[in-house]
């Protein structure tokens, strides 16, 4: 019987035009639900009527009071303006992308997938613009290599300068402190060169001197 062919190689991994760089949380503007938005408009009535109460009480110490009261003003705004419009400010996690094609990084909701912010891509952004694997990984292996590095006293950087991994690396090698009783590696005859730094010389003690004779 005939083998069966081998199998076709996997294709080679696509190259992406975006990068995340980082992922921020932002105070932006999300739609209220119906439920949500009656609930502030019953926020709203009970601020009311607490501003009033506090009103009627301090109706003769409005100076001593007037930091509550604008509390109680700011607050009622603040209702107002989410129970009319239906919207408020929250906290929403953001995606930052780099899109090396427009040359631009992009700030984009994750919750809705719209762009909230963009900037020009800075120089040191703009290296390795084709990617293939997780930023996040190779952030994380150049952190670990740096660490390596400074526990064995290195500072031997080997990603490119100004590179996101480059700066990795220099702040995993800050963060440890190096090894003294790590021994350093042995170099062959093949690789010594003249800028190797020859080991310092025990100084050999001279004779003592000879006592200095009374006058």
């Amino acid at each position: 019987m005939p083998k069966n062919p081998p199998p076709a190689p996997a294709p080679p991994p696509e190259e992406t035009r975006t990068k995340r760089l980082d992922v921020v949380a932002l105070d932006l503007s999300c739609e209220l639900s119906d439920d949500d938005r009656n609930a502030k408009a019953r926020e709203l009535v009970s601020e009311l009527a607490a501003r009033d109460r506090t009103l009627e009480r301090h109706a003769e110490v409005k100076t001593t009071h007037k930091a509550e009261l604008t509390a109680h003003k700011s607050r009622i705004d603040k209702l107002q303006a989410q129970a009319s419009t239906g919207f408020e400010t929250r906290p929403v996690t953001c995606d930052v992308v780099a899109d090396y094609e427009d040359g631009v990084v992009r700030t984009i909701r994750r919750d809705t997938g719209a762009t909230v912010k963009t900037r020009p891509l800075e120089p040191h952004e703009r290296q390795g613009t084709l990617v293939h694997d997780d930023p996040g990984n190779a952030n994380a292996e150049a952190f670990a290599s740096g660490q390596i590095a400074g526990r064995e006293g290195r500072d031997d950087n080997p990603y490119p300068e100004g590179s996101p991994q480059a700066a990795e690396w220099d702040r995993g090698r800050r963060s440890v402190t190096p090894e003294t009783s790590a021994p350093a590696p042995a170099s062959s005859d093949d690789d010594a060169d003249d800028d190797a730094a020859p080991a310092p010389l025990a100084k050999a003690p001279g004779p003592k001197a000879a006592p200095k004779a009374p006058e």
